[in-house]
């Protein structure tokens, strides 16, 4: 039982101080500049960070990170960063074992930022409702009664 009772003191360490990591403002600026978003306005809440404002290029960019405990000794840390409505997101799979602080958590979302500003990662859409290229599967479905 007191093995159990250490295990979730752990996990729940763990789980706050990567909570921790994501409201610190120095972070929060360090991860706005290596994604290159510039003017940023940061939301934290619940191991996920989401960051908005201007690109190099477009008038609007944005960073979602989320991390989370996928088992007792590993977490999974997910990035997507999106100019307009194209980007790309990709993730890492972290076993960190007893050696996880503030740097680690740090280095590891700055090296899958950079692995994406590279081309790293799966490419992703964000759908506008009233945009052009938005379609639905059942628009050539329409009846005319």
């Amino acid at each position: 039982m007191k093995i159990i009772q250490k295990d979730e003191k752990s996990r729940k360490s763990v789980t706050e101080m990567t909570n921790e990591c994501l409201h610190d403002r120095g972070l929060q600026s360090l991860l706005a500049k290596k994604a290159q978003i510039f003017s940023p306005q940061c939301i934290a809440e619940d191991n996920c960070l989401w960051i908005t404002g201007a690109g190099i290029f477009t008038s609007y960019r944005q960073m979602f990170i989320n991390v989370r405990q996928v088992t007792e000794d590993a977490v999974k840390i997910s990035v997507t960063i999106v100019n307009d409505d194209r980007g790309h997101t990709n993730f890492l799979i972290w076993g960190y074992g007893d050696s996880q602080n503030k740097s680690s958590v740090a280095q590891m979302l700055i090296f899958i930022i950079e692995d994406i500003l590279t081309g790293g990662g799966e490419e992703v859409f964000e759908a506008h409702p009233f945009s052009s290229s938005h379609t639905t599967a059942d628009e050539g479905s329409h009846d005319s009664d």
